[in-house]
């Protein structure tokens, strides 16, 4: 799918973030369905999209091999919520693991030191942060950590 094909189908609203069909039996409504991931999918001519990188496309002319949103809600595609990103950007802008037991992203309990520690990583490089008595201690060293190492991408 090139720029202008996709032009041929679908118009995108850059602040609603909405795509609408042009043409066919659902000419003038909404395409997409969400998916149980969260992410927008949009079905042309039967290959599946992603709504957000259907907007980079429409917008820019090119489809990047990452796309992060910018507030973390997968079906928000406006245009102003969209950024192009390298795998280790991505990465760097998720929210605490589901398994992590602490409540804070960065920091894990060490049992046998009875001590938290926190980490983080770039470009898939782990940076040890030291051992601290309390959680919030560690994930405060996780913060300023990530404000300094992901920069724009820090989820914190």
């Amino acid at each position: 799918m090139d720029q202008i094909s996709l032009k041929l189908f679908l118009e995108y609203n850059p602040s609603t973030g909405l795509f609408i069909w042009l043409i066919g039996k659902r000419k003038g409504s909404v395409a997409g369905t969400l998916r149980t991931d969260g992410y927008v999918q949009i079905n042309i001519k039967g290959v599946c999209y992603f709504a957000h990188r259907l907007a980079h496309l429409y917008m820019e002319g090119n489809r990047p091999n990452q796309i992060d949103h910018r507030n973390e809600i997968r079906n928000d595609n406006r245009w102003s919520n969209l950024r192009e990103a390298t795998h280790s950007q991505n990465k760097m802008h998720t929210a605490r693991q589901i398994n992590n037991t602490t409540g804070y992203k960065g920091v894990t309990y060490d049992a046998r030191r009875e001590k938290y520690w926190a980490q983080i990583k770039k470009d898939n490089v782990p940076y040890f942060l030291g051992y601290y008595d309390l959680p919030e201690e560690a994930y405060a060293v996780y913060v300023e950590a990530a404000k300094q190492l992901h920069g724009e991408f820090a989820y914190v």
